[in-house]
């Protein structure tokens, strides 16, 4: 299977033109909320959804790539997204939406 055929089921999934979906999978939680943090803006939590598997979830069609965000569980946290994209504050700083459809490689020309 190539690469372009694979689609990401956890994490931070953006969609060109349509926001960031979150999920992220947490059995033993009872409720898990995504934190958006953006730079001069008091943090913002929303509620996930829980699905038959254990997993929550949630789209969120006004956040696009280049947000920062966190998860609380049960109203603990925040906590980096363990199946993060990017983490451009190490790993135990918040996690960052990236959009990977985006990324212009520069290495053509590599041969292997």
């Amino acid at each position: 299977m190539s690469s372009r055929g694979w689609r990401p089921t956890i994490g931070a999934i953006c969609r060109e033109g349509h926001g960031t979906a979150f999920r992220v999978w947490a059995p033993t939680t009872t409720s898990v909320e995504v934190v958006v943090e953006r730079q001069g803006v008091p943090a913002e939590a929303r509620a996930l959804h829980r699905g038959a598997d254990g997993a929550f979830g949630a789209s969120c069609p006004d956040l696009e790539p280049g947000v920062r965000y966190r998860y609380r569980l049960d109203g603990d946290g925040p906590f980096p997204d363990p199946a993060s994209r990017f983490q451009p504050e190490g790993v135990h700083g918040a996690s960052m939406t990236v959009d990977p459809g985006t990324f212009r490689w520069s290495d053509s020309e590599w041969q292997g």
